[in-house]
């Protein structure tokens, strides 16, 4: 046996050439960086699927439609109990939502209470929180990158200072910077418009409830408009305080003379209540009306007996 063919037995027993070697790492160098790059997608688009989840729970916090077990509309959050937005608490943008996790403007607490000008209507009102939980060791609000969020007035462009209404939220994207151009991948901004801002009328969680007032004719059991004889209508509109979280009301007053009797009033999304007087002393009235508001409104009519 010749010495090359002893080297070539040793090398096929004893491992890899050099070249076998270098091709070797050159193949996992270029594994490795495939690898890689795939697992930065995968962060990117966790930390991506939690700015989208963090955006909903807090829109989710300040109002909820749903629907209870029997099918029924149901309208929750911070809206349908304060009857408003949050508004900015400070400048840091990370806390100027504290009203959500905390209650830094003293609104009384969530209870029953009855309407100050009519013990028989009953509403709950009041701050119920903790509305939004930041998490274990969390103090303030942030993206999925560990950005604080943007937020802004109803144009969507301009920051809210310490008291204003909070009506959109913002994550500038990965690159934390806000999209100037047509920005890639990641770096897009991710905007929310809060309280069920599903049309123009309803932005801010606002409402307009609206209806007809109505007679109850006892002798024939029939409705009709209500007689201006028996004097002036007036309908209140029962709702939270925003100040206070205590109960406030709205009043639209139909003098007479006149011939049917409507109303309208700018409300907000929630349970409310809404009543009609009329007669000295409301010797007139209608049941007190409980309606669920949404975003963009409700029609609802009043019966007086």
């Amino acid at each position: 046996m010749t010495q090359a063919e002893r080297d070539h037995r040793l090398s096929a027993a004893g491992g890899f050439t050099l070249l076998e070697l270098v091709l070797v790492m050159a193949i996992l160098t270029v594994l490795a960086t495939v690898a890689m790059r795939s697992l930065e997608g995968v962060d990117q688009q966790t930390r991506f699927d939690a700015t989208r989840r963090g955006l909903q729970e807090v829109d989710d916090a300040i109002a909820l439609t749903g629907r209870e077990a029997d099918g029924s509309l149901s309208v929750s959050g911070f809206i349908a109990d304060v009857g408003r937005l949050p508004l900015a608490v400070g400048a840091d943008p990370a806390t100027q939502l504290a009203e959500l996790w905390g209650n830094p403007r003293n609104l009384a607490p969530l209870a029953v209470r009855a309407a100050p000008s009519d013990p028989q209507v009953l509403l709950a009102t009041g701050w119920r929180g903790n509305y939004l939980r930041l998490g274990v060791g969390k103090s303030s609000l942030q993206d999925g990158w560990g950005h604080a969020m943007d937020l802004l007035k109803i144009d969507g462009a301009t920051a809210v200072a310490d008291g204003d209404p909070v009506a959109v939220l913002r994550s500038r994207g990965a690159d934390g910077t806000v999209d100037a151009g047509t920005p890639a991948n990641y770096d897009a901004d991710i905007t929310v418009t809060l309280g069920g801002a599903g049309a123009p009328a309803a932005q801010g969680g606002k409402a307009t409830l609206s209806g007809r007032v109505f007679l109850l004719d006892t002798a024939t059991g029939q409705l009709r408009d209500p007689d201006p004889a028996n004097g002036d209508v007036t309908i209140r509109y029962f709702a939270p305080d925003p100040a206070t979280g205590l109960v406030a009301e709205q009043t639209v007053t139909v003098s007479a003379p006149f011939t049917a009797v409507s109303y309208s009033f700018n409300a907000t999304i929630g349970p409310r209540v809404v009543r009609a007087y009329q007669g000295s002393g409301g010797s007139l009235r209608s049941v007190p009306v409980r309606v669920m508001l949404a975003p963009g409104g409700q029609m609802k009519d009043l019966i007086l007996r």
